[in-house]
């Protein structure tokens, strides 16, 4: 459960929200901001719409790839996060799970600060890597070669396919696999997304990307 606070002040208590990984504490209160914002411009979004929207957000938007858990004994988490940012994220909520060993399997495209990503990861991590089917991704042996300058050590395996299906026939139960693949998913906006409905209403979608510095999630 998520408990929003807007200056120090309880805003939206005890939110259930569909979607995981720590960005959603950045994500939602820039949703949050815009309906307020329709609010102030006379559309009538009352609470309870705003928690059912939140709840079911995954099944309503079909929103997937930001630490989606695919499966469990070996637990098997996907994410695309695609920069440096992105990576931050990914390393700091990896570093909280318990784990025997961690799988990686990594694919990265030629637009992004390759180098810098890399040196954000664990370099006591198994790394299974490959390339995505996108003419941005780069080729699994050059991502090898770079991650091994960087400390990094795996096999290149090609397709994303197979370096998942190395990686998890090497996985014990007690393991992590996890899929940093850019592009698992990635939604038409790069902004958030949340749908609701006012009651007798129709469902309602929106895309926002408007953070507002005064709201905040914990």
């Amino acid at each position: 459960m998520l408990h929003l606070t807007r200056d120090t002040t309880p805003y939206l208590e005890n939110v259930d929200l569909a979607l995981v990984g720590d960005y959603q504490r950045l994500n939602l209160p820039g949703v949050l901001a815009v309906l307020d914002e329709l609010r102030r411009q006379g559309f009538v979004i009352p609470e309870a719409a705003v928690r059912e929207g939140l709840r079911n957000v995954r099944r309503l938007t079909g929103f997937r790839g930001r630490w989606t858990i695919l499966g469990r004994q070996p637990l098997v988490v996907c994410d695309t996060g695609h920069n440096e940012a992105g990576i931050s994220f990914i390393t700091g909520q990896l570093a909280r799970l318990p784990y025997r060993q961690l799988h990686f399997v990594l694919g990265v495209v030629n637009d992004k600060d390759v180098s810098k990503m890399l040196s954000l990861l664990p370099q006591d991590a198994t790394y299974y890597f490959c390339q995505a089917s996108i003419p941005r991704a780069l080729p699994a042996g050059e991502v090898a070669e770079r991650a091994a300058a960087a400390g990094l050590h795996g096999q290149a395996y090609g397709p994303v396919s197979a370096a998942v299906a190395a990686a998890r026939a090497a996985a014990e139960p007690d393991d992590v696999v996890f899929i940093g693949v850019v592009p698992l998913w990635w939604p038409k906006s790069r902004s958030c997304k949340l749908s609701f409905r006012p009651e007798g209403g129709t469902w309602v979608s929106l895309f926002c990307w408007h953070p507002d510095s005064s709201l905040r999630s914990e």
